[in-house]
């Protein structure tokens, strides 16, 4: 168990790294708890108990969350740099300086 939570986190960690959390956190929060829903369901064998019904509700709302992750993960992601510390302030100069000449276009 420590093992695979040490291995998330790392994971977790090398992918804020170099991608925008917004879109990286809504993907892992939802490989996350499918994960944890599925692994429960046949650990404690509920899927015996499950009636018709509400085996197309669950399909349904993993289904959903899965059309969700896609369209959330269609956009372009843009890669963060963190290798040097003053990229906050890089990228506030750059956003300065392209309204600058936008003003100066108009």
């Amino acid at each position: 168990l420590a093992v695979c939570l040490a291995l998330q986190l790392y994971f977790l960690d090398q992918g804020l790294n170099r991608y925008e959390s917004l879109f990286l956190v809504p993907v892992y929060e939802v490989f996350w708890i499918t994960s944890g829903i599925l692994g429960a369901m046949f650990f404690f064998q509920e899927s015996a108990t499950l009636s018709q019904s509400d085996v197309f509700w669950f399909m349904g709302g993993a289904g959903l969350s899965i059309v969700g992750i896609l369209l959330h993960s269609t956009r372009k992601a843009s890669v963060v740099n963190n290798n040097d510390d003053d990229n906050i302030d890089d990228g506030i100069m750059q956003q300065q300086k392209q309204q600058q000449l936008n003003r100066k276009k108009e």
